[in-house]
C-alpha cells in the first residue's frame, strides 16, 4: 500500500528569491557606470551635466556596496548568528574573484581607454571572505572604523613609500603588475580604487545582506539611515571645506595622488 504524497504547493515567495530593490539598484549602478565612462562630462551644464555629475563617483560606490550585498546573499543571506560560510560558498567566491581579477587585468593590459575597476573588485571579493562569518552589526562597526582609518592609513603609507624603492621592488616581482601595469600595490594602496579606502563599502554591503531585506520595517530603517548618512557626509564636507587651510590640504593631497598614478 503506497502512502499518498502531500500536494506540492508553490508560493510566490518560495519560487522567487530575488529582491526587486537590489535588482533596481544594480541597474542604476550599471547605467551610472556607463554614463560616467562614455557619457557627456558634468561640465556640459544644464540638466544633462547635472545628471552626469550624479553618476561620477556615486555609481562606483553603489556598485561596490552592492557587491558586498551579493557576497552576503550567496553565502547565507539573512542570518542572526555568526558562523563560517560553507566551503562550497567560499570556493564560489574565490572563483568569482579570480575570474573578475583576470578580466580586469586583461582589460587594463590591452589599454582600455577608461578606468577599469574590475581587477580591484576581484581583490575585494577575496579580501571580503573573512568578514562573511560576522553578523550585520559587527560588519557595520568594522566598516565604520575602516571608513575613517583606511583612507588615512592608505594616504600616509603611500606617501611615506612614494619615491622609495619599496614600491618599485614589489612591483618588479609582482606578476600582476608586469602583466597589466596595475599590481597589488596599486590595487591595495595607490590606485584609482584602493582596497584600503573601498573595502569599507564592501563590508557595509555584507552587513546589509545579513539583514532581512524583505522586511518592510528594515527597509524603512535603511531609508532613514541612508538619508541621515547622506546629510552627515555632505554636511561635514561642506563645513570642512569652509575651514581655512583644509581646502588647500585637500587640493595638495589630490595633486600628490595624481602624481603617483
Amino acid at each position: 500500500m503506497s502512502v499518498p504524497r502531500p500536494p506540492t504547493t508553490f508560493s510566490k515567495s518560495a519560487s522567487i528569491h530575488r529582491i526587486v530593490g537590489i535588482d533596481v539598484a544594480r541597474g542604476l549602478a550599471v547605467l551610472g557606470m556607463f554614463a560616467a565612462h562614455v557619457g557627456p562630462t558634468p561640465e556640459s551644464g544644464g540638466v544633462v551635466g547635472g545628471l552626469m555629475y550624479l553618476t561620477h563617483g556615486r555609481s562606483s560606490i553603489l556598485f561596490a556596496t552592492l557587491a558586498g550585498v551579493s557576497l552576503a546573499l550567496i553565502s547565507g543571506g539573512n542570518r542572526s548568528t555568526a558562523g563560517e560560510p560553507k566551503g562550497s560558498q567560499t570556493r564560489r567566491i574565490i572563483a568569482r574573484g579570480l575570474v573578475v581579477l583576470a578580466i580586469g587585468a586583461t582589460l587594463t593590459a590591452i589599454g582600455t581607454p577608461v578606468q577599469v575597476i574590475l581587477a580591484y573588485y576581484g581583490v575585494y571579493f577575496l579580501l571580503a571572505i573573512p568578514f562573511l562569518r560576522f553578523t550585520a552589526r559587527t560588519n557595520f562597526l568594522i566598516a565604520a572604523v575602516l571608513a575613517i582609518v583606511g583612507p588615512i592609513a592608505a594616504f600616509i603609507t603611500s606617501n611615506l613609500l612614494y619615491g622609495t624603492s619599496v614600491l618599485e621592488t614589489i612591483d618588479r616581482f609582482d606578476p600582476l603588475d608586469r602583466y597589466s601595469g596595475e599590481g597589488i600595490t596599486k590595487i591595495v594602496l595607490t590606485g584609482n580604487y584602493p582596497a584600503a579606502a573601498w573595502m569599507p563599502l564592501i563590508i557595509a554591503g555584507i552587513g546589509l545582506g545579513r539583514l532581512d531585506l524583505t522586511s518592510t520595517m528594515v527597509r524603512r530603517q535603511l531609508v532613514a539611515a541612508g538619508a541621515g548618512l547622506a546629510v552627515l557626509g555632505y554636511g561635514t564636507a561642506w563645513v570642512l571645506g569652509r575651514i581655512p587651510g583644509l581646502a588647500l590640504i585637500a587640493q595638495r593631497a589630490g595633486l600628490l595622488a595624481q602624481r603617483r598614478q
